[in-house]
């Protein structure tokens, strides 16, 4: 069954094989159910034999289905790949060319060394220690556009290199627009679709607006309750930053944050974008080509390059603000509880108040006692009893009130007549 139809097959699977079985073996028909083969398996209850067989298979198959780690990320930007490049260079001459490069400023010199240092940038890469100080080390990538193109280029050829720019204005771009129009009317979403019609001094231009557009059609990322999730509207922003020209980028940078990597836009406006940069440890590395549609080419090589999976830092939240909403919200459920249970509260009781006192398994206050103290702990008080000191919660004493007694209902009758007459 499980050969033919997956490892868990369909009801209407289930039922045949169990009428199969009994029409092969008649002797194991039950004669007292109503088909014959529920034992087997009852579609209303979903057990039976076969079921429990089916169960027990899928519990000893599924550490067979489950991905690991390390296949689940074996095309990811942090996977170690081979490469096929020649005359690279190790030990002392690598360091060499490396102190020349930082010390070198012709871009065609600096190119033909970082192709001979590729191997050894690519294995500090994938050092712990050594990743985090990579654009230390090679500083030309800060000063020298094309460093990126020409590293992943390195790593998967030319035609993978060049096959996003080639095929979006035709394939990518039309696409992305038609399923985007059928989603659901969002304020983000209309802006980016009205880019595609008329210009907007105030929006993005109609290629990265297609762009923040493909961001709304991937899926949420499940990352459990220590990581929360994120809408789309601002998952653009982890994407693609603006920064008007004349702002100082080390003051832009201080205040966005650390945030791994994202496309910073220069220009006058959105619509008009001077300068791409690639924002990688809150360093500016500038894109070759300045367009959209490149710039974000070359973003998406940064993650290769450089080894980055793209995700907000998390930051230390305000402690004050949590305190402030952790206090608001205790006080909004107290004050639910109170009023669904009919809360109020009662006054205090003074030692030597009588009180009647409602005991464990009664329904009523049948037990009369004495106040001795009020108790340490919240709304408990001890009480003297006939037979000795007991402490009971505020909610189970009712005092006392003396009245004068009640007269015979004669006695009330003549007052009254007497009180008229007067």
């Amino acid at each position: 069954m499980i050969e033919s139809h997956g490892r868990i097959p369909p009801i209407n699977v289930r039922v045949t094989y169990a009428l199969g079985i009994v029409t092969l073996f008649p002797n194991l028909k039950d004669k007292a159910s109503p088909t014959g083969y529920e034992h087997y398996y009852d579609p209303h209850s979903g057990q039976g034999y076969l079921a429990y067989r089916l169960k027990t298979v899928q519990r000893n198959t599924t550490s067979n289905f489950k991905r690991s780690p390390k296949s689940a990320d074996q095309h990811g930007p942090k996977t170690q790949r081979e490469t096929s490049t020649s005359e690279q260079l190790s030990g002392d001459e690598c360091r060499e060319v490396m102190s020349v490069m930082k010390h070198s400023a012709d871009q065609p010199v600096v190119r033909e060394k970082m192709k001979a240092t590729f191997k050894h940038r690519q294995s500090m890469l994938h050092d712990p220690d050594q990743s985090s100080v990579i654009l230390d080390h090679f500083p030309r990538f800060l000063d020298t556009p094309g460093l990126i193109n020409q590293d992943f280029t390195m790593l998967f050829g030319e035609d993978v290199s060049g096959k996003f720019i080639v095929k979006w204005p035709t394939f990518y771009k039309p696409r992305i627009i038609t399923v985007c129009e059928s989603l659901r009317p969002g304020t983000h979403v209309d802006d980016l679709l009205s880019a595609q019609e008329e210009m907007n001094d105030y929006g993005w231009d109609s290629d990265l607006a297609a762009i923040l557009l493909l961001i709304h059609l991937l899926p949420p990322t499940a990352k459990g309750k220590r990581h929360g999730k994120i809408s789309a509207t601002e998952a653009t922003d982890h994407v693609v930053k603006f920064m008007k020209v004349g702002t100082s980028m080390v003051t832009f940078l201080d205040r966005v944050g650390s945030a791994q990597p994202f496309l910073l836009c220069v220009g006058e406006k959105k619509s008009s974008i001077q300068k791409f940069y690639v924002i990688l440890d809150q360093k500016a590395i500038p894109c070759m080509a300045q367009t959209a549609v490149a710039a974000f080419d070359e973003l998406f090589k940064a993650h290769f390059v450089f080894a980055q999976i793209s995700a907000p830092w998390p930051a230390w939240p305000d402690l004050q603000k949590v305190r402030q909403t952790d206090d608001c919200a205790k006080l909004r459920y107290s004050r639910v509880y109170d009023t669904r249970h009919k809360v109020r509260p009662l006054p205090e009781l003074q030692p030597g108040t009588s009180v009647a006192v409602k005991l464990d398994n009664e329904k009523g206050y049948t037990k009369s006692a004495s106040v001795v103290q009020k108790c340490g702990t919240p709304q408990s008080y001890i009480v003297q009893m006939a037979k000795g000191k007991l402490r009971r919660n505020r909610h189970h004493l009712r005092p006392i009130l003396w009245a004068p007694m009640a007269r015979p209902q004669e006695q009330r009758l003549k007052d009254t007549v007497v009180e008229r007459r007067l």
